[in-house]
């Protein structure tokens, strides 16, 4: 019996030994290991550099990285300035609107050459900020056309006095008249030229010399000026409605119309006769002429560019050849 119970006892301690032989053990040997860091935060934004007035511009925003909520905000002012207190921060004349992927900003009429502006972008995730800005430049539809009439009225002066577009596109009309079976003499159109370009009310001041030399129109491309002030005399005066005789553009150019009338007289059915109007610049040449602006003859588009109907469209070459030519001209003297 002793025997039996040391051997139990024995059994016992040696079963302790060992864990207690089959029970659970509790230790725990395993790890756990912690999620990545998210990516670092960050923004990019694209943009267009510049946009005409009353229009719109797109700024698309996307974001990155981060945790946590976000927000981003948009503002706008004009560049060297600061922001306009009364708008809350934006500049005057700005609307802005977020959308799902971004900013629209929406610009109106703009009285310089150009107006300037920075946009800020500014995001927000959890304790994260990041910003970005965009330089855009706004630019004046419609002063800018008033510019390009003036250069291009500034750079056939001297031509202008002596009719040489005018004749030249007299002379193509004639030979294409010709071609076509007619029997038109250069010749006979001569005294009307010379009648037009020496008789009765001729004046050099017509020619708006003064105005297109003068100060505030150097003033609006160098953005100094406003549009206003820089052509409101030089429209005034190419306007036959407003215009002041001796400074009358259109009174000057219509001098030419009896050597046309004479063309389109005699050329039976080969050419169809336009109507005569007010003069008006075409952006899309860059030549004015008595035979825009009509509604008879073509029209223009938002943009400013004139389109001829298309028994009228004969005018076109020969009203860009003709300005070519006086160019031409002008610059030799």
């Amino acid at each position: 019996m002793t025997r039996k119970l040391f051997a139990l006892s024995a059994l016992t301690l040696a079963l302790s030994a060992c864990g207690g032989g089959g029970g659970d053990d509790t230790s725990d040997n395993t790890s756990t290991t912690p999620p990545p860091p998210p990516p670092p935060y960050s923004i990019r934004v694209d943009s267009a550099e510049s946009v005409e007035e009353n229009s719109s511009l797109t700024v698309d925003v996307s974001t990155s990285g981060g945790e946590g909520s976000e927000s981003i905000t948009a503002s706008i002012r004009r560049t060297g300035e600061d922001s306009d207190d009364e708008t809350g921060g934006n500049a005057s004349g700005v609307t802005v609107e977020q959308t799902s992927e971004g900013f629209v900003f929406r610009f109106g009429d703009i009285t310089y050459k150009r107006d300037e502006y920075t946009i800020t972008i500014e995001a927000t995730k959890g304790d994260d900020t990041k910003s970005e800005t965009v330089e855009v430049v706004v630019n004046n539809e419609s002063g800018n056309q008033t510019a390009a009439y003036v250069d291009s009225v500034q750079s056939v002066l001297p031509a202008q006095r002596q009719f040489i577009a005018e004749w030249l596109m007299v002379e193509r009309l004639v030979k294409g008249v010709n071609l076509s079976g007619g029997d038109i003499d250069i010749k006979d159109i001569k005294p009307l030229y010379v009648n037009a370009t020496s008789g009765d009310g001729v004046d050099n001041n017509t020619l708006l010399s003064g105005h297109v030399s003068d100060d505030r129109i150097s003033g609006y491309a160098d953005n100094s000026v406003n549009e206003s002030d820089a052509f409101d005399g030089f429209l005034a005066n190419v306007s036959a409605e407003i215009c002041e005789p001796p400074r009358c553009f259109s009174e000057h150019l219509i001098r030419v119309k009896p050597m046309f009338d004479y063309v389109f007289e005699r050329s039976g059915d080969v050419i169809q006769e336009p109507a005569y109007g007010d003069v008006a610049f075409d952006a899309d040449t860059g030549t004015y002429s008595i035979f825009y602006a009509v509604p008879d003859n073509g029209s223009f588009d938002d943009q400013g560019n004139w389109t001829f109907k298309p028994e009228f469209e004969y005018l076109s070459d020969i009203i860009v050849a003709g300005h070519e030519a006086a160019q031409t001209f002008s610059s030799a003297e």
